[in-house]
C-alpha cells in the first residue's frame, strides 16, 4: 500500500473536488467509521460538520505530510516532552506528550 507520506502528497498534486473534496472525502471516513449507532445516525460527522480548514502538511519539509507512531524504544519519551523545556528548547507536542491515549486527534487535543 501506499505510505501516508505520499497519499498527502497525492491529494495535495491532485485534490479530487479541490479543498472541498478533501474535506468531503475526511467526512465519509468519520462518517464511515463512526455511523451506525442505536441511535441510528448514519452519518454522525457530517451531520455535525461546522467548517474545515485544509493545509498542506506535506508541502512543509519538516513534516512531510504524514504521521507518527512512537518506537519500541521511546518509553519515558512523553513524560520528557512535557517538561516545559528539554535540552534547551520548548516544545508543544500536542498528541505526543499525552500519557493517558496513543497518538490520536484527542491526545492532542487534551494537552493543547
Amino acid at each position: 500500500g501506499e505510505t501516508a507520506k505520499a497519499v498527502a502528497r497525492r491529494i495535495r498534486e491532485d485534490p479530487e473536488g479541490g479543498e472541498a473534496g478533501v474535506v468531503e472525502q475526511a467526512l465519509e471516513q468519520l462518517d464511515a467509521m463512526f455511523g451506525g449507532d442505536a441511535g441510528g445516525d448514519a452519518a454522525p460527522a457530517t451531520k455535525r460538520f461546522v467548517a474545515a480548514k485544509v493545509f498542506p502538511w506535506s508541502a512543509v519539509d519538516s513534516v512531510g505530510g504524514a504521521y507518527t507512531h512512537p518506537s519500541v524504544y521511546a518509553a519515558g519519551a512523553r513524560r520528557e516532552l512535557q517538561k516545559p523545556e528539554y535540552d534547551g528548547a520548548l516544545f508543544f507536542a500536542g498528541e505526543a506528550a499525552n500519557v493517558k491515549c496513543n497518538p490520536c486527534m484527542q491526545g492532542a487535543m487534551t494537552t493543547g
